[in-house]
Formats: C-alpha cells, structure tokens, sequence
C-alpha cells in the first residue's frame, strides 16, 4: 500500500510541476493540457489546478473571456528550476541542432549531486548566461508572436538601451542562445543574444513584421570538401568525426545561419581563418 502511496505522490507532483512549466513558458493553461499529457480525468485535472494555484498563488490567473488559465508576469516558479533548453523541447519542438545532449543535460542537472559531477560536463564560455526572467519573456514572445521591449547592455553606454522587438525563433551558436528578431525602429532582422538583454517587459500584442525573415526561411545546400593543408592524421580525425562519404560533408543550412556554420567549421572563405578544416566546393 506504501508503493502505491508513493507511486500515487510521485505522479500527483509531476502533475504540478508540468503544470508550473506550462505557465512559465508557453503562459496558457487548461485541463485539457493535463488529460492529454497524463490520461487522467476531467475531476482530477480540477483538483490538480486547484492544488496549484493554492502551491503557487501568483503563478496563474483565470482568463474568463478566453475561458483558460494565463501566467502572471509576477509569477516564480516554485516547483522546478526553469530552463531555456527544457522548454524549447517541451513547447517549440527540439531543432535537432545537436546542442541539447549535453548542454540541456549540464543546466538541469542537479550539479550539487556527488553522482552526477563525474559524468556530465559541457564547454562553457564566460560571459554568455542570460537571465531566467529573461528568457521567459522571449520565450512568450516566440510563442505568441509578439513584439517585446527589451533593454540592451552595452559596455560603451552604461544606461541600458531600450528597443522594441519581435522575436521570431531562437539559435545557438556554440557558445549561448540568441533571438532571431525583427527591429521595430531600425526595420531589419538581427540575432539577438539574450546575454546582453539587461531586461525584457511583458509581451504585447501579435505583431508581423513588414517584410518576411527571408533569409531565415532559405536553405540551401553546402557541400564541404577537406582542406588541402591538413595532414593525413588530421583528415582522418574529421572523416571518422563527421562520418564523412567520398571526403564531402553536405549540410542543409538556413541561409541565416550560413557564416555562423562556416565559421564553426572553421571554413577556408578566403577571410583568414586559423587552421582551417574544409573548403567549400
């Protein structure tokens, strides 16, 4: 009966901590989202809402003209740790850029566990964390397609620069998150990173952009051939690496993306790059 108790505990929390990332990051909740999620009746997803509104008070109001819950922008989470990682798999889909088997792994780890300091690790770069609060209000944005104000850092101005923004997807270069966004002032796309975003307000209203992200909706092909300078050992390094066919790695990139990649790949593009790995052919 113990067992069961417990099983019965386990799954009740889990219930209120979905519940808690929902608002946090997609910011709608309803009974719907938990009996899909968890098979559970209409009465128990009641009960579930109200046990988490009376655990976390300010998380969540109901919305009586839309007839669903909405976060609050004072809400704090008090059930789990928000990361940014975890709700682009949860709520925008994982986009399969490789970044997630160690870095999502690393941040929501419990890293104080004696167990776990041996076995997970990741490259951090100084500097590139972004807040929390941050990143939820972004989050919304994307979600909801909303334009968002956000103040800037800069190390030349020390009062933050105020823009107003609306983000429409985000990118990991390596080394942190950025916001692809339009610019409502300046009129043209850009990549945000959410490091140097000192503070973002609530999200307004639906906002589209006046010209399409077209750079963004692009793909193109890149086919990469090994560069002629490396030695034999290091050749072979990069075909077992990238599991290269007839020494070609062909790519199917956003044209958006297309310098990052080339640089992380360290690309021979004619603009000097330091021991290059490949050239394009």
């Amino acid at each position: 009966m113990k067992i069961i108790e417990s099983s019965e505990s386990w799954a009740a929390t889990e219930r209120l901590r979905f519940l808690e990332k929902l608002a946090w990051w997609r910011g709608v909740v309803n009974r719907k989202d938990l009996r899909q999620a968890f098979g559970i009746s209409q009465p128990q997803a009641t009960i579930d809402l109200q046990r988490f509104q009376q655990l976390n008070p300010t998380a969540v109001r109901y919305d009586l003209r839309r007839k669903h819950y909405e976060s609050t922008l004072e809400m704090k989470c008090a059930l789990h740790r928000p990361v940014l990682e975890e709700g682009l798999m949860l709520f925008l889909g994982d986009p399969g850029c490789g970044v997630f088997p160690w870095c999502l792994a690393s941040r929501i780890a419990d890293m104080t566990d004696d167990a776990m300091l041996d076995r997970i690790d990741g490259v951090w770069v100084a500097g590139r964390s972004a807040d929390p609060i941050v990143e939820r209000m972004l989050f919304l944005a994307v979600v909801r397609r909303s334009s968002i104000r956000v103040s800037l850092k800069s190390v030349s101005n020390r009062v933050p620069v105020e823009i107003d923004i609306a983000p429409k997807a985000f990118v990991f270069d390596g080394g942190g998150w950025l916001a692809r966004s339009w610019d409502l002032s300046n009129h043209c796309y850009f990549d945000l990173p959410l490091s140097e975003v000192a503070a973002a307000g609530w999200p307004d209203d639906p906002f589209e952009p006046e010209v399409p992200d077209h750079t963004w909706d692009r793909e193109e092909t890149l086919n990469l051939v090994l560069h002629p300078s490396l030695r034999s050992e290091e050749r072979d390094t990069l075909v077992r690496r990238y599991g290269l066919k007839d020494g070609v790695l062909s790519l199917r990139v956003r044209e958006a993306m297309r310098g990052r990649i080339l640089e992380y790949l360290r690309v021979d593009t004619g603009s000097g790059v330091k021991s290059p790995c490949f050239l394009l052919r």
